[in-house]
């Protein structure tokens, strides 16, 4: 099968069959592997114990069971389980006794994977010409036997079966589509990368604060003091001296500056007193 092993989702415990397909002859034979880190495996068919399988070989990521030889009264829905009551996905096999059954894989195929469907008679082992089938609809014709669909989708889902031109026909078998699947380690991937990435936002958002509070938080700098100083020079214009007439009163040094940089009392005109000159040209006026 051109599959590559697939990871199971939702269960605590796996079972895979070696080879990878769901349709068998009869006295071939398949393995059975029950994937945990305990041991002490059952392996159940209809939920009943197999029997052939109550001594299994024990392996460091679980257990192994043979069934050697096969028989069509293997055929059905197996699973596994430990002693605690944990259950494993299942995997259905049909055990042929005709002479054409069909190669298709017995664990789910995930998306985007290349998977090959072979057609094989039982008294033939050299390829041949063989017709595919999908719920009984007609779907291919290959010279060679084989169907390969190269990125497998969910629409691809469902029942399959091949004849052989004056050869007979395949039981139907079901082809598995699923989404990518976590394995043991993908939590921990996961969680380190929102780790990282909430590191990333705390210090990005740590150092635009600073920025910020440099720039807008702390009052002007010594720029900023010299540019408001200069700001208020230009607001506060030259003094403005007006011609003296009769009666008049003389400013103090500046006319009034801005009330945003003076105090009102800077801005107050007081009365001086008559100069002599002045004072003549009054008397005069009067005569």
């Amino acid at each position: 099968m051109e599959v590559r092993a697939q990871c199971i989702r939702l269960y605590a415990v796996s079972l895979r069959i070696v080879p990878n397909k769901s349709q068998f002859f009869e006295y071939e034979s398949a393995s059975f592997y029950c994937e945990e880190l305990s041991h002490g495996h059952v392996l159940y068919k209809m939920k009943e114990e197999v029997k052939q399988c109550n001594k299994t070989s024990k392996k460091t990521t679980g257990s192994e069971c043979t069934i050697n030889p096969l028989y069509a009264r293997d055929s059905g829905e197996y699973s596994c389980g430990t002693a605690g009551g944990k259950i494993s996905n299942n995997i259905y096999i049909t055990v042929s006794a005709g002479s054409v059954i069909l190669e298709i894989p017995a664990l789910p195929v995930m998306e985007g994977e290349a998977v090959t469907l072979r057609c094989r008679n039982k008294m033939l082992s050299s390829s041949i010409a063989a017709d595919f089938y999908k719920y009984g609809r007609h779907i291919r014709s290959s010279s060679t036997g084989n169907l390969t669909i190269h990125r497998v989708s969910k629409s691809d889902e469902g029942l399959y079966k091949c004849k052989i031109s004056g050869g007979g026909e395949s039981p139907e078998s079901w082809l598995s589509v699923s989404a990518p699947c976590l394995t043991a380690s993908t939590p921990w991937i996961i969680a380190t990368v929102l780790l990282s990435t909430l590191i990333i936002v705390v210090m990005g958002l740590y150092l635009f604060r600073k920025d910020w509070y440099r720039a807008y938080g702390s009052g002007p700098t010594e720029d900023q003091t010299g540019q408001n100083t200069n700001n208020e020079a230009e607001l506060c214009p030259n003094p403005v001296y007006q011609s003296l007439a009769q009666g008049d009163t003389q400013p103090l040094a500046e006319t009034v500056k801005s009330a945003v940089a003076y105090k009102p009392s800077q801005d107050i005109y007081q009365p001086v007193a008559e100069e002599p000159f002045y004072s003549t040209i009054k008397k005069h006026a009067h005569l």
